[in-house]
């Protein structure tokens, strides 16, 4: 069995301003030692950010999760308790970067700001 990390996905809640949420999860990335290679922004409901990180880096971002107002999903806790293990076990990690999503929920009463989403490409 490898102790590879092949991809971590990320799924949070924000019943807080989307702004600063958006914020916070680039901060996390980029604190944690990784960095935003895309995003998509779903009007105002949702934004999922694309991003790669150093497989040693990765352990800091539950940590970082912690510390703001984003509320993850039990699923994404797992994962990332377990991103955490295996990276404590590992004496030699890889050295590929990881890849991943933040994908966002945002939680509020603001209307849609119909933004056009665009299409699907196959």
């Amino acid at each position: 069995m490898s102790n590879e990390i092949a991809f971590i996905r990320i799924n949070a809640v924000a019943k807080y301003n989307r702004h600063d949420a958006m914020d916070d999860a680039k901060q996390i990335i980029t604190s944690s030692g990784g960095w935003v290679t895309d995003y998509r922004m779903f009007s105002n409901r949702s934004l999922c950010i694309q991003f790669e990180i150093e497989p040693d880096d990765a352990i800091h971002l539950y940590p970082s999760i912690q510390q703001t107002q984003l509320k993850i999903t039990e699923e994404t806790h797992t994962l990332l308790l377990q991103i955490a293990n295996r990276i404590n076990d590992t004496a030699a990690s890889s050295n590929k970067d990881i890849r991943g999503t933040f994908q966002i929920t945002f939680i509020h009463d603001e209307p849609d700001l119909i933004i056009e989403v665009p299409p699907l490409e196959l």
